[in-house]
């Protein structure tokens, strides 16, 4: 494996497209061992963390390295007699967790920051229950740095992110979401409306209008009644926008 990984992976010579393949190849055989909780598993996890720093691939191998947890779909299953231990999840996530959040610079225009952004956000649906507020907890300083990235999309697969902590509604998530409501909220309305100069996705949108859906269900009144005569002015707002996903989001959002 490490031959593969030399010469089909880490090689920057070689053309992004064959390195991305065998990359998929190598994340499919860590999925594998980290199932398993095979003692080889973690340090070939920590060799696609290590490609992050390398523009080409970074987002890519973000990705992949995201996915590892999650098996559905996967002929990874019980069903194929794979041997998946149990808490594995937890394993990789305290073994990488700290790493992560370690290794993690807010630089401006880092390749490396934005791989870990988009790590964390692919990861995030699959925390399990255990360990899901510790782990978010853990999360929540990288994630809001993002809620400020220039990248669209990676903004929108952030604040996805939160939609996913808030729609599970795990317990003790909502006491994580309580301590930063207020930036949350004022992020979210921020990334609702188009401004001149500041063109917003669909996507984006949509992702903030759910967010707010979510929050409203998951936190007691006290909490979010100081920001809503604030909220619902910018929900009418909304709800003349072009997109009819966005207006569709903004009535729900109400």
């Amino acid at each position: 494996m490490e031959k593969f990984w030399s010469d089909n992976v880490k090689d920057s010579t070689l053309p992004v497209m064959k390195r991305n393949e065998a990359l998929m190849i190598w994340s499919a055989v860590c999925q594998a061992l980290v199932a398993r909780n095979h003692p080889k598993a973690f340090p070939m996890v920590k060799k696609i963390l290590g490609l992050f720093d390398d523009a080409t691939i970074s987002q890519h191998a973000a990705r992949c390295f995201g996915q590892i947890p999650n098996l559905e779909g996967s002929t990874i299953s019980k069903k194929n007699h794979a041997i998946i231990r149990l808490l594995y999840v937890q394993k990789l996530l305290n073994t990488i967790g700290p790493e992560i959040k370690a290794n993690y610079t807010p630089a401006i225009a880092s390749a490396k920051s934005d791989a870990y952004l988009t790590a964390v956000s692919t990861l995030t649906p699959s925390i399990p229950k255990g360990t899901y507020t510790q782990t978010i907890d853990a999360f929540i300083p990288l994630l809001l740095r993002g809620l400020e990235l220039q990248d669209l999309a990676l903004r929108a697969n952030v604040i996805d992110s939160f939609v996913t902590i808030v729609t599970k509604n795990e317990k003790g998530a909502n006491e994580v979401i309580a301590t930063h409501l207020g930036t949350l909220i004022g992020a979210m309305l921020k990334n609702i409306r188009t401004e001149e100069g500041m063109p917003l996705t669909v996507r984006l949108k949509v992702c903030a209008l759910r967010f707010l859906t979510g929050v409203a269900g998951m936190m007691n009144q006290e909490d979010i009644q100081p920001f809503k005569s604030r909220v619902l002015r910018e929900l009418q707002v909304v709800l003349d926008d072009r997109s009819k996903a966005v207006r569709h989001e903004a009535v729900a959002a109400r």
